[in-house]
């Protein structure tokens, strides 16, 4: 091969190498417990009596918490995971250490819809990702905001 095809071959390859890159993940492999927490979605807490109006409905949801017999002043703060964040996840297991209880949610299509739990501003809830049989997949903790600007989900 002469020297000039060598080079053509050379420039060839590094332009191969450089459009592959660039056709990756653009956050990289990264760390899988900051991507968790940028997909979760927190709320900022609410009046229980202005969740019960206008809330999701707990159907299909395995609640043993102190979201059930939260009195009338406690506030609630959603928390939810969007479709596909993480396939392996059967369940969610959702806490808050600053309350009594805590949340058990079947996970569907790799997330879950918006679920209520009793918390403050502040306070830091914990979710756990487990497959049936109870192997750990992934956790998070997320505090609680005092204020959050409006956003869709799901």
């Amino acid at each position: 091969m002469t020297r000039s095809a060598r080079g053509a071959v050379g420039l060839a390859v590094l332009a191969l190498m450089v459009w592959f890159s660039a056709c990756g993940d653009p956050s990289g492999p990264g760390d899988p417990a900051k991507k968790l927490t940028q997909a979760a979605t927190m709320s900022e807490p609410i009046g229980r009596q202005a969740a019960s109006l206008g809330g999701a409905s707990p159907q299909g949801r395995m609640v043993t918490s102190s979201v059930a017999a939260a009195g009338e002043d406690e506030d609630v703060a959603y928390v939810s995971l969007p479709p596909g964040t993480v396939p392996t996840a059967d369940l969610a297991l959702i806490r808050n250490p600053a309350h009594e209880g805590s949340i058990t949610v079947p996970m569907r299509d790799g997330g879950f819809d918006p679920v209520p739990i009793v918390a403050s501003p502040g306070d830091v809830v914990d979710i756990q990702l487990l497959t049936l049989d109870g192997g750990n997949v992934g956790a998070l903790s997320m505090i609680v905001p005092s204020r959050r600007a409006p956003r869709v989900v799901r």
